[in-house]
Parts: structure tokens; sequence; C-alpha cells
């Protein structure tokens, strides 16, 4: 081991001071603090989800805001994902809505962006305030979602983003000609261009594909899991050895284990009322690992040589359970004719104007296929001066017409 991660792994140890040392939880070996030292910055995150609380729900949200921004100090961590249910219980309707502030901007630490995914209390809003937001100048870039489903790479982790609701309206009315053309607004395009994306180069250049959506695969309920969602991504997964699927919808911590994929319910993000084992449709699945009835974090280390897993509660910042996602051993087999990174990572445009939804905002037609902000922002920063560049050219190009014919008359 070299004398640099000698001295991380020192000075890791001496900072968790808050792990448990009581035997009320697990506790953090010098193997794991190697694999945190191992692993850069930019491949450590957070996840959760449910998070987008109402005024009676804002004190418990409010202290799992404060668990990341501690998790964050200590961790050196930029960026969660935040697997939807982004405000209860209506969604949101403009990128001018108080809600921004009470909800978002003053909760959670400023210094870590969310990767966002959209739940079904979302789509009782208008989904494209909360895409519009991700352009604004409010955002600030602490918001990601450039479209209802894209994907991005960040630190050697390929994420794949997907839209559960919009897949679930598309599957119960794909026989029914008058509400699939309201409520299916992509068309179903969604569900070809999940397998580009899990075929793509980008994807089997990454360490790691972890794909996030809202809805659950393989939770204990009460929110059950859908068998068409199942039988639809189940077998991809295991195909393009995805690595873990993040979702929320169930208000509690949790993680199932099925042939190499670890399917992870981030609920804990407090926004609405917790989710018991004695609620109506709780049922343990076979698959499960572990449950934890409380709210909190995942917080993911994506080495090289493992993805270590730690799951805290904002109790104390009390570690509840350790365990590491597998790298996946074997190469992805690429889809035919996704040898390269598609020309478009951010979904398809089709007209969505089913009830409750306004049109696609030309801004997330027009930017382009980029994996983080700075890039959007470059690439916009260069649209404009060119477009200032041809508005004085236009400018100069009639005044000397103007001359002309001044002096022909």
């Amino acid at each position: 081991m070299s004398l640099l991660a000698v001295v991380l792994i020192a000075g890791l140890a001496s900072s968790a001071q808050v792990e448990p040392t009581d035997g009320s939880g697990p506790h953090l070996t010098p193997d794991d603090l190697a694999i945190i030292a191992a692993t850069p910055n930019e491949s450590r995150f957070m996840s959760m989800g449910c998070w987008g609380g109402e005024k009676h729900h804002r004190a418990r949200q409010r202290a799992v805001g404060g668990l990341m921004a501690e998790l964050a100090a200590r961790w050196n961590i930029s960026y969660t994902v935040a697997a939807g249910d982004n405000f209860y219980t209506k969604g949101i309707d403009s990128v001018a809505s108080p809600r921004w502030g009470e909800t978002f901007e003053t909760v959670y630490p400023k210094e870590v962006q969310f990767l966002v995914a959209l739940g079904n209390h979302d789509y009782r809003g208008s989904i494209w305030a909360q895409v519009n937001y991700t352009f604004s100048e409010r955002s600030k870039g602490r918001w990601w979602l450039p479209y209802p489903y894209y994907s991005v790479s960040r630190g050697g982790v390929f994420f794949v983003v997907i839209d559960t609701v919009l897949l679930e309206r598309c599957e119960v009315n794909k026989n029914k000609p008058a509400l699939f053309s309201t409520r299916c607004w992509d068309g179903y395009r969604q569900r070809e261009w999940i397998a580009e994306q899990l075929g793509s180069a980008a994807a089997a250049a990454a360490r790691y594909r972890v794909v996030v959506g809202h809805y659950p695969i393989l939770a204990n309920g009460p929110h059950v899991n859908q068998p068409w969602l199942l039988a639809m991504l189940t077998g991809l997964f295991e195909k393009h050895r995805v690595a873990a699927y993040i979702n929320a919808d169930n208000h509690y911590l949790q993680y199932s284990l099925l042939n190499g994929v670890h399917y992870v319910n981030a609920g804990g993000g407090a926004g609405y009322m917790a989710h018991l084992s004695k609620d109506k449709g709780y049922e343990v699945n076979k698959h499960s690992k572990w449950v934890f009835f409380g709210d909190g974090v995942f917080v993911h280390f994506a080495s090289p040589a493992g993805m270590l897993t730690l799951a805290y509660e904002p109790s104390g910042v009390r570690l509840l359970r350790k365990f590491v996602i597998a790298r996946p051993e074997k190469p992805v087999e690429l889809v035919k004719g996704t040898g390269s990174v598609p020309e478009s990572r951010m979904g398809h445009f089709s007209d969505p104007s089913h009830s409750g939804q306004s049109s696609q905002p030309a801004s997330a037609v027009l930017s382009p296929s980029v994996a983080s902000r700075a890039e959007w922002l470059w690439v916009s920063a260069f649209a404009a001066a060119s477009a200032v560049a041809a508005l004085l050219l236009a400018r100069r190009w009639a005044c000397f017409r103007r001359k002309k014919g001044h002096r022909a008359s």
C-alpha cells in the first residue's frame, strides 16, 4: 500500500468519530477505509428519494438534509441521486414556485448536486417545470433533470435515469388507443431507449452501470413490485451487468439481491409519512437482505475494487448497515448498432399534450447531449456568442445597404 493511501486511511479513521463504538451497529474496518481512500471524489455519491415534503413533514426532511451535509463534508461527496417524489403531494407548477426555496434550495447543502428522477407525485404537477429548472439561473447547477429520462457519466459510473411513471402509463394503456396517445406521451420509446443506453459504448466504458427510477422492483411494499416492470427490466439488467437499481416509492431503506444485481430502496428522504411493516400490503420478498424503517440515505463509494455502500440515519449520523456491490466481472454486451455514444442521451422528443402537462420546453429540446452542467454551460455560452456575432453582422450589413442606397439616390 502506498504512503498516500496510508495517510488517507489514517485521516479517515480519525474523522469517523461518530461511527458506533458501543456495538449498536456496524463498524468501518481498515479494509473499508482502504476502499474509501481508493475512491476518487467524483466516484462518491449519495442516494435517497421520497424527499419533497410539505410544511408538516419539513422538520424530518431538514434532519435528512443536515445528515447529507454532514456526510458530504466527511466523505467529500459532491452529488446525490434523488429517486423521485420531489414535491409532495401535487408536484410543482413552475420554476418561480416558492416550493423550490422551501423544499430544495434552503434544505440541502449547496455543494451537492442532485441527479433527479421523477416520481408519481411529480406527475400531479408539471414535470416540465422541474426540467426547466435545470436550465434556469435559479438552479445554479444544483439540479440536473434535462429530460424526464436521461443518462449521464460521473466518475466511472454510467447512470441511466428512467421515468417509471411514464413507463407505467404506456404499459397500462398500450391496448387503449385513446388513452395511450395522450398519457404515453413518448409513444413508449423509452423502453427501447433504456436497452440502447445499457448497450452503448458509454455504458461499456464505465466501471459500474447504475439505473435510477422511482418505482420499486424488489422492495417489500406496501407499494408493490409491478410484474410488468420486473419482466421488462430484470433480464435487461442482468444481460448488461447493471450493478444496482436505485428506487424509492417505499418510505424506508432496504436492499435486495437477485442474480448479481442489487436493488436499493432509497426511500428514506422523509418527505412524507413513514411506511412500517404493519402497513397493509407489506410483505418481505425472498430476495430482501436488509430493511430499516426510518429516515436516512445511502452513501456509495464506486471504487475499482467494489462499490462500498453505507446506510445512515439522521439521529447521531449513525451508521446502520454496510455492504459491497461487486463490480461486474464480464464486459457489457453491446447492442447492435450502438458501438458509439448515441447522438442524444436525453431521450426522444414527443409533444406531451396529455392532461395536466404543458408541451416540452424549447430549452430541453435544444439542449446538447452532455454529461455535465459545465459542458452545457460552455456550449450555451458559445451559442450565445455566435448569436450576438450574427446579430452584429446583420446590423452592419443593413447599415451598408442603407448607405449604398443613399449614394445611389
